[in-house]
């Protein structure tokens, strides 16, 4: 992978005895998708595609119409939180674009539905609220906030609080 902030792709090619070695746009590294232009776009899409797998299988083992309470259910939701923001202080900006964040809402939304057994008509606000789960967005940018922070002891406290109050 060629990390570049032109416009043109492109390509570099190696060979290593008989086997040709061919560049790619993206790689993983460390569970974090990188791409050739630094924009996290790929993590954001791997990272919805890997937490909507975990919400199907919570969704498999109970389902809407159980008589398992939400508490248990948010638990297992606590799952797929932590597949959405694993590396989120390095990644954090790419939720400055939009198509990025809504495909983490709307992902969010979704986990936020199983736990409350709701329909799929309910908001995604209503829903995280109900739920009693903090939006993805609050949460990957309380992350990254705590990651720049990181020297100062009430650094969650603060990023907290500044977060709720945008």
């Amino acid at each position: 992978m060629a990390v570049n902030n032109r416009k043109s792709e492109q390509e570099a090619s190696a060979h290593a005895g008989d086997c040709m070695i061919i560049s790619k746009r993206s790689l993983k590294l460390l569970g974090v998708m990188l791409d050739d232009k630094l924009s996290f776009g790929k993590h954001v899409e791997y990272a919805c595609k890997r937490a909507s797998m975990a919400i199907e299988a919570l969704s498999r083992m109970m389902v809407n119409s159980s008589p398992v309470c939400s508490s248990k259910r948010r638990l297992l939701a606590a799952v797929a939180v932590s597949i959405h923001r694993y590396g989120s202080s390095v990644w954090a900006s790419a939720l400055r674009v939009e198509r990025n964040a809504k495909l983490l809402a709307s992902t969010h939304r979704l986990m936020c539905l199983r736990v409350i057994s709701a329909y799929r008509t309910v908001s995604g606000d209503a829903a995280c609220v109900v739920a009693c789960m903090m939006p993805i967005g609050l949460l990957i940018k309380e992350d990254a906030e705590c990651y720049d922070m990181r020297r100062d002891r009430n650094a969650r406290r603060t990023a907290n609080a500044s977060s709720l109050r945008e």
